[in-house]
């Protein structure tokens, strides 16, 4: 058996020894075995690893976006460093050999940055805890470009905890207090909210009064939590006349009782239902259904309105809303915003017993975020039928014609690679695969 990638073709075997996991265990492997660490140190490097770690220096030509903004922004260059050589990356974030010297020696100080960048973020998936110095000195450094990279790179690194959050934050305060680039003040914001850094709060609400509207600052306030700055981010709602969703969660996620009054006080803003969910208050059951009967009154009630009142209710007033959830989105005759939204935060609970409900609503219905959702649910079932119905679904899969269809076959590819043990990129690939490989269900 082969992965088929976009540049490299890897046996089976090198890909077991080089610990990628792309064989599930019920899937046959040619009779290779898996290679535990121990067994995989002992082996030489294989040339394979080495021609990755080569790709790493690969240039970054300039790149063209789908809607790309009409100004300047640096959002889009990490995962345009990672597109010039994704396979190398992928390989040496997951590989059980020893790669850490030579990426560490990739990011010093004399490479160009793309290749400096994808060095360290692999030694973050590593979790190599030696990357964090280097971090360091990129967030410190005179380029913006690489600022910005470096904060992106170490901010996801600690919300996914593949590096913990610093244990002192005075330099990085004086950095964002300086910082007078926008995009990378942001991301130190974004940051500082991802680290739970409470010592940043004085500074995040001097942010606040000067920029009432800064969303970044407003959702750190809201991760770290600390109540006293529910005040600020009320008056900080008051001020502005967009975005006040991003208001509203923050607040919600404070959940102080001055926070679940406002909440209720602001029922119809965008936002505020399902933060107001989300706090628990005791208040929140009865404040969401007088809401909901109010919208139930209205001749023609706002869709999305309704379905988040709704299935907010439903959360609140069920023990156990999993199967009353399914019903929202199997029932056709509701509007599309309650049948997704009904299946969006199905996701929130262990919906394994409604597997077969999910594959046959997966089968039959033929909206494309229903069928996105349920392939999402059904990715790890073991219930006979699953992968049957998703090859099906991937073999009559034709070119996308809206967005809500290239996200069905996005899912369809993830579910089929993580089932099947592929790791193919695009579905056409696969779908060549899959027609070569098997006979027609």
């Amino acid at each position: 058996m082969e992965v088929s990638m976009s540049k490299y073709r890897w046996s089976a075997s090198c890909l077991l020894l080089l610990g990628l996991g792309c064989f599930s265990e019920d899937i046959p492997t040619d009779g290779v075995s898996g290679t535990s660490k121990s067994d995989a140190e002992t082996v030489t490097r294989p040339e394979e690893a080495d021609e990755a770690l080569a790709a790493l220096e690969v240039d970054s030509p300039p790149r063209m976006h789908t809607n790309e903004p009409p100004f300047p922004t640096k959002a889009y260059q990490p995962n345009d460093y990672y597109c010039d050589c994704p396979d190398a990356i992928d390989l040496l974030s997951t590989t059980l050999f020893p790669v850490d010297l030579d990426l560490l020696r990739l990011a010093q100080l004399d490479k160009p940055l793309p290749v400096r960048y994808r060095a360290v973020s692999i030694l973050t998936h590593r979790k190599n805890q030696a990357v964090v110095p280097i971090l360091e000195r990129m967030c410190s450094t005179d380029d913006a470009v690489e600022r910005f990279v470096a904060w992106s790179a170490y901010r996801e690194a600690v919300e996914k905890k593949q590096l913990p959050p610093p244990s002192e934050y005075s330099v990085i305060l004086a950095l964002y207090k300086k910082e007078q680039d926008r995009e990378v003040h942001e991301q130190i914001a974004w940051f500082l909210g991802t680290a739970r850094s409470k010592e940043a709060v004085p500074l995040l609400l001097e942010t606040l009064r000067d920029d009432p509207g800064d969303c970044p600052v407003i959702e750190a306030l809201g991760l770290i939590g600390d109540p006293q700055a529910v005040p600020p981010l009320i008056a900080a709602f008051e001020k502005v006349q967009h975005n006040g969703h991003v208001h509203c969660t923050a607040i919600g996620r404070l959940a102080t009782p001055q926070a679940v009054e406002f909440l209720i006080d602001h029922l119809d803003q965008y936002g505020a239902v399902e933060a107001l969910a989300d706090t628990k208050s005791p208040r929140a059951l009865s404040a969401l259904q007088r809401h909901l009967d109010k919208l139930t009154r209205t001749t023609r009630p706002e869709e999305l309105d309704f379905a988040l009142t709704k299935v907010a209710v439903m959360k609140l007033s069920c023990q156990s809303p999993a199967p009353l959830l399914l019903a929202l989105a199997e029932d056709r005759s509701n509007n599309e915003w309650l049948r997704h939204h009904a299946m969006i935060t199905l996701r929130e609970y262990d919906a394994s017993a409604l597997h077969p409900r999910l594959l046959r609503l997966f089968r039959d219905d033929p909206d494309p975020d229903v069928k996105r959702f349920c392939v999402e649910l059904l990715k790890d079932s073991s219930l006979e039928g699953v992968t049957e119905a998703i090859v099906n679904c991937a073999l009559t899969a034709k070119t996308p014609r809206t967005m809500n269809e290239g996200a069905l076959q996005d899912a369809l590819l993830e579910a089929l690679n993580k089932r099947l043990g592929y790791s193919y990129r695009n579905l056409e690939a696969l779908q060549d695969r899959l027609t070569s490989s098997y006979v027609a269900y």
